[in-house]
């Protein structure tokens, strides 16, 4: 199931921040930007924000957490 972030352009337009605040949105949402992979990104220039689709990844192995 493909979760849905919405940042609005005035968050993400500092290229230096960026990154640091797409971990704090992924982070709040319980998702790690390493770990799930954004399947697709629109920019919604009538709505002036950004749309990240984002897939759920599960790993399994010795690597994966174990509960």
């Amino acid at each position: 199931m493909n979760k849905e972030i919405q940042v609005p352009f005035s968050k993400i337009n500092d290229s230096r921040t960026i990154t640091a605040v797409n971990k704090r949105l992924f982070a709040e949402r319980d998702m790690d930007i390493h770990k799930n992979e954004a399947v697709d990104i629109i920019d919604d220039h009538a709505a002036q924000k950004r749309v990240y689709k984002i897939r759920n990844v599960k790993y399994f192995g010795p690597w994966s957490k174990r509960s």
